[in-house]
């Protein structure tokens, strides 16, 4: 998993890969990183940063709503 999860989110989504989130609590978040061909799962990262949380909410949208 990488150091810094928020930059490596942000990479891969500026560079146009996809970025699924498979789960979304209120204090953590399951991200898939995929291919945009194929749909490739290349990384999949657990996080409870709040910064990381924060950006899926404002880029992504709540594709999944917060759970206590």
């Amino acid at each position: 998993m990488p150091d810094d999860v928020l930059a490596a989110i942000v990479r891969w989504y500026e560079c146009g890969g996809v970025v699924d989130v498979l789960s979304r609590r209120r204090d953590h978040a399951v991200v898939s990183l995929r291919t945009c061909d194929a749909g490739e799962e290349m990384a999949r990262l657990h996080t409870d940063d709040h910064a990381v949380l924060r950006w899926i909410d404002e880029h992504l949208g709540r594709c999944c709503p917060p759970r206590a």
